[in-house]
C-alpha cells in the first residue's frame, strides 16, 4: 500500500505501527504538509505517500548512503517546492477574487437572467474588458470552471482553490540514478509499453540497491511523456531507427510544384492492389499490381497499367498511355529506385545504371531521374495510392491494407460474413480488364473532379489543371516505332525465338539461312501480350529488315487440312528446298572454282634425293649366342648335393650363398640358435 488517507495514517499511529506521528486526522495533514510528503486528491479525499512518511521517520542507513547526490539536493528541492507553493497560493487568491466578483454579479441579476448574466461576465473577462490583472495571472476561464470553484469552496473552504497538482516541478523528485534507469527503459530498442517501462524501472531499482521510488505509476507515466516530448528524436532513434528519424523528426524539403509545367515531369511507381482478381492464365485469386505515371503539376495519373504479375512490359504500356493522354512527350521521368520496384520490374537488378532502361527514354528525348533508395516522400504518387485505397475499400474483393484491418469475412471463424459475401458476390472476382476500366473510370470521373485544398492546387481540380497544359497530340505511328523494345536474340535454325504467352514462336527471314550468332531485334512487347504480333525487325549490315512469324502447320494438311493450310505447307516446303538447292549450287560452284584455282597453280619443283648411308652388317645370331652365354654364367646356381647331416648342409650353404633359399635361411637361423642336432 503506497497511498493512505490522513485517517488511516492516524489509525496506524495510534496502533503503534508508525511511531512519532500525530494520532489525529488534522495533525497528520499538518505534519505531512510541513514534511513535504507527496499527496494526491482522489474524489473528495486527500491521500499521502506512506513510503515517504516511513522513510522520513526512520531512514535506513544503507539507503541513505546509496541515495548519494539526491540527499545533497534535498534543500534545493524543498526550496523549489516552497516557491511553487507560493505561486499556487498567489493564484488561489486571484481565483478567490474572481469568484467573489462572479458571485456578486450573479446575486445582483434577476433570477430568470442569471444564466445570461454569467455568460456575459465570462465573455467580458476573457476579452479583457474587466479584471485585466487577474486575467494576466489566471488566463481564460469558462462558465463551468467558475461553477466548479463555487461548489468546491462551499464544501472544502478557501483551501479548495489551491492547485495541489505536481506540475512541472515534480521532475525534481527523481534522483539522477533513478532518471538514468528510467531513461534506459524508455530507450529500449524493442519499444516497451509504458506500463512495462514502469515495471522494469522499479525492478532495476531493487536490483541496483537504490531506494524505493515513492512516486505513483501515474506520476511516472507523466514523467515518461514529458521526457519523450523533450527528447523525441532520441526516442525515435532508439526505438524505430535512422530512417524514422529522417521521416518523423528531421525537416524535409518543401517543393513549389507551381514552378513546373503540366507534363514536364512524370513520376512512375507500382502499387499492389489490396483486392483480388482472377488470374488471366490460371484462374486463381491473385493480387494484381497497378503501375502509374503520375503528373507532378496536376496531381493526375495519366498512364495506368494493371498486371497480374510483375514484368517490365507494363512500364512501356503505361508510359505509352501517359504520352497519348498528355498529348506530348514529357521532359523528365522520375522512377522509383526501391528494392521492390527493382525486383518486380527489372528482375532484381542491383543498379539502374546497368538495367538498359536509359536508351528507351533517350528515344523520346526524355531525361530519366532515378530516386534514392527508401525515399518515398520524394515521390508524390505515394500520396495518391492512399487516395486510391478508397476505391479498394469499395471493391467486393477487398482484403485490407494490413492484418489488423482486413474485412470480417477473412477473419477466422466469421462464417456468417463469409456466407454473406458468397451470397452477394456469388464467389466471382473481377477480371484484369474489369479492374483496369474501373480504376480508369474512377480516376477520370471521380478523383479528377475533386477540389484539392490541402495541396499546391489550392482548391483547383486536377482535370482543370491538366487541361490547361495538354499538348496538341503525338503521331501514333511514330510513337509505336519509338516504343519498340530492342534486344539481342540468337539466330536459330528456324530464325529468332520469342516467348509469347508461354509458347515459343519463331520469326524467320531468308537472310537468317546459313547464319549463326546474335542479331539486334526490336519488337512491340505489349503486342506480345495481346498475341497480335506477326513480325519483328532485325538489324543486318546497318539496315532494319522484317522477319515474319513462321506459322505452325497441320500434321495432315494434304488429307485433313483446309486449302490455306495446304498452301502454307507447300510454301514452307518450297522455301526449304529452294534454300537447300541454293546451298548445293553454291557448294558446286565453290568446288569448281577451287579446282580451277588448283589447276592454275605452277607445278612444284622436284625434290633432290639424298644418298643413303651404308652401315656394316651385324650378325644377329652371334650376338644373341653371346648374350645367352653371359646370362647363363651369371645366373646358373651351384648344384645342390645330398646332405648327410645338418653341419654338412650349413657349411655348404655358407660356401654357396647364391643358392640360399628362404627355407635355407630359416634353417641357418635355427642352426645358429642350436635348434638342430649336429649329427
Amino acid at each position: 500500500m503506497n497511498w493512505c488517507s490522513a485517517k488511516e495514517i492516524a489509525s496506524m499511529s495510534r496502533a503503534g505501527k508508525i511511531k512519532g506521528y500525530p494520532t489525529t486526522r488534522d495533525g497528520v495533514r499538518r505534519r505531512c504538509v510541513n514534511d513535504g510528503i507527496s499527496s494526491r486528491l482522489s474524489g473528495k479525499r486527500l491521500y499521502f505517500s506512506l513510503p515517504e512518511i516511513l522513510q522520513k521517520l526512520d531512514p535506513h542507513p544503507i539507503a541513505k548512503k546509496k541515495a548519494g547526490v539526491a540527499e545533497g539536493n534535498v534543500n534545493k528541492q524543498l526550496a523549489i517546492k516552497q516557491q511553487a507553493q507560493k505561486e499556487k497560493d498567489k493564484k488561489s487568491r486571484f481565483k478567490s477574487d474572481l469568484l467573489h466578483a462572479y458571485l456578486s454579479r450573479i446575486a445582483e441579476a434577476p433570477t430568470k437572467k442569471r444564466t445570461q448574466t454569467a455568460q456575459d461576465f465570462v465573455y467580458e473577462y476573457n476579452n479583457g474588458i474587466i479584471y485585466k490583472g487577474i486575467y494576466q495571472v489566471l488566463g481564460a476561464v469558462s462558465f463551468q470552471t467558475l461553477e466548479r470553484w463555487k461548489v468546491r469552496k462551499r464544501k472544502e473552504g478557501e483551501t479548495a482553490l489551491i492547485d495541489e497538482r505536481g506540475g512541472s516541478n515534480a521532475k525534481y523528485q527523481l534522483t539522477p540514478n533513478q532518471e538514468a534507469i528510467l531513461v534506459a527503459a524508455i530507450r529500449h530498442p524493442h519499444g516497451l509499453l509504458k506500463a512495462e517501462m514502469i515495471r522494469l524501472f522499479r525492478g532495476n531499482l531493487e536490483k541496483a540497491g537504490l531506494p524505493f521510488c515513492p512516486m505513483s505509476d501515474s506520476w511516472i507515466l507523466r514523467w515518461i511523456d514529458r521526457w519523450i516530448n523533450s527528447h523525441y528524436d532520441q526516442y525515435v532513434q532508439a526505438v524505430k531507427g535512422h530512417r524514422a528519424v529522417i521521416n518523423l523528426c528531421a525537416p524535409h524539403l518543401r517543393r513549389d510544384w507551381n514552378l513546373i509545367e503540366v507534363g514536364e515531369c512524370l513520376v512512375a511507381d507500382g502499387h499492389v492492389w489490396n483486392g483480388e482478381i482472377d488470374h488471366p492464365r490460371t484462374g486463381k485469386a491473385c493480387r494484381p499490381v497497378i503501375l502509374e505515371f503520375y503528373d507532378m503539376r496536376s496531381n493526375m495519373p495519366l498512364g495506368i497499367e494493371v498486371m497480374p504479375s510483375e514484368n517490365i512490359r507494363s512500364i512501356a504500356a503505361a508510359f505509352r498511355r501517359a504520352v497519348i493522354r498528355l498529348g506530348k512527350y514529357p521532359k523528365y521521368v522520375y522512377i522509383d529506385n526501391g528494392k521492390a520496384f527493382r525486383a518486380k520490374f527489372f528482375k532484381g537488378c542491383p543498379d539502374f545504371e546497368q538495367a538498359g532502361i536509359r536508351p528507351f527514354y533517350d528515344r523520346f528525348c526524355t531525361e530519366l531521374i532515378i530516386a534514392k533508395v527508401r525515399n518515398a516522400r520524394a515521390k508524390p504518387v505515394e500520396r495518391h495510392f492512399r487516395v486510391l485505397s478508397e476505391l479498394e475499400r469499395l471493391s467486393p474483393t477487398y482484403v485490407g491494407t494490413c492484418i489488423s484491418n482486413k474485412p470480417a469475412r477473412l477473419i477466422q471463424g466469421e462464417v456468417l460474413h463469409q456466407r454473406f459475401w458468397e451470397k452477394i458476390t456469388g464467389g466471382v472476382r473481377p477480371t484484369i480488364d474489369e479492374l483496369y476500366f474501373a480504376v480508369v473510370h474512377w480516376i477520370e470521373q471521380e478523383y479528377s473532379y475533386r477540389k484539392q485544398y490541402g495541396s499546391h492546387l489550392e482548391g483547383a481540380r486536377p482535370i482543370d489543371v491538366l487541361n490547361s497544359g495538354l499538348g496538341t497530340g503525338v503521331d501514333i505511328e511514330k510513337l509505336n516505332e519509338l516504343m519498340l523494345y530492342e534486344d539481342d536474340k540468337q539466330i536459330t535454325q528456324n530464325g529468332i525465338k520469342l516467348r509469347i504467352n508461354g509458347q515459343n514462336e519463331f520469326f524467320y527471314n531468308e537472310i537468317f539461312y546459313g547464319k549463326r550468332g546474335k542479331v539486334r531485334v526490336r519488337y512491340d512487347r505489349y503486342a506480345i501480350v495481346s498475341k497480335s504480333i506477326d513480325w519483328v525487325e532485325f538489324l543486318f549490315e546497318g539496315v532494319w529488315h522484317k522477319a515474319h512469324i513462321r506459322l505452325k502447320t497441320h500434321p495432315l494438311a494434304f488429307y485433313e487440312g483446309t486449302p490455306d493450310q495446304k498452301t502454307e505447307v507447300e510454301n514452307q516446303i518450297k522455301q526449304t528446298n529452294s534454300l537447300v538447292k541454293q546451298t548445293e549450287k553454291d557448294f558446286r560452284q565453290f568446288v569448281e572454282d577451287d579446282a580451277k584455282k588448283y589447276m592454275a597453280l605452277p607445278a612444284p619443283a622436284p625434290v633432290p634425293k639424298k644418298e643413303a648411308v651404308k652401315t656394316p652388317a651385324i650378325d644377329i645370331e652371334s650376338v644373341l649366342q653371346e648374350v645367352a652365354e653371359m646370362t647363363t654364367v651369371a645366373t646358373k646356381p651351384a648344384t645342390r648335393p645330398i646332405f648327410l647331416s645338418a653341419v654338412e648342409r650349413y657349411d655348404w650353404l655358407n660356401a654357396n650363398p647364391e643358392s640360399v633359399t628362404h627355407e635355407d635361411a630359416v634353417f641357418m637361423e635355427g642352426f645358429t640358435r642350436g635348434l638342430y642336432s649336429i649329427n
